[in-house]
């Protein structure tokens, strides 16, 4: 059965490519990216860093040195990174993420809202009424509410001439 979360823990083990440059598609933007310690978010957070953007990423406190590795080829890449600890389910640090994604980068203009609890079991029967209650409050669905307040809105800010992006994938329960 694979097993998802923590890096180190991750069966099969995630593959780490090195040989991809960017071309400055993203040059002096800011992205905060949920989830961005491991998986697409972490894939996600590495590629806008190597295209030019300043990177926070948010993510559980016990995925600590996953998010310390994101960080280390985040700076690798020559950009900012900001590692936000904390659970996305609670709404007041969604709303301090948004202040110290903006703080530690000097603005934002892009949100990965990628945030999500993937769990994986024999048989959907399998799936406990509290797990299905943490997957239903982390998931994009749930979080894309509290990631909407007046904060996030005035942090985006229309500028002269820049765009703002937003991108909401979506996760939830897989069967082996």
């Amino acid at each position: 059965m694979a097993r998802f979360g923590r890096r180190d823990e991750s069966a099969p083990r995630p593959w780490r490519k090195n040989s991809y440059h960017g071309a400055g598609l993203l040059a002096g933007r800011k992205a905060l990216i949920t989830g961005g310690d491991s998986g697409i978010g972490r894939a996600v957070a590495i590629a806008f860093a190597r295209e030019g953007a300043d990177v926070s990423i948010v993510y559980l406190p016990a995925e600590e040195p996953d998010a310390r590795e994101v960080v280390q080829l985040v700076k690798a890449a020559g950009r900012t990174a900001i590692a936000i600890a904390g659970d996305i389910r609670n709404e007041s640090f969604c709303v301090r993420l948004v202040d110290t994604a903006v703080n530690g980068m000097g603005g934002l203009d892009i949100l990965v809202n990628n945030e999500g609890r993937l769990q994986s079991h024999d048989s959907i029967l399998d799936i406990t009424t509290e797990q299905s209650k943490w997957t239903l409050r982390t998931n994009p669905s749930a979080a894309r509410a509290r990631l909407r307040p007046k904060e996030f809105a005035q942090a985006m800010r229309l500028e002269s001439g820049r765009s703002r992006y937003r991108c909401d994938p979506s996760c939830g329960f897989s069967s082996t």
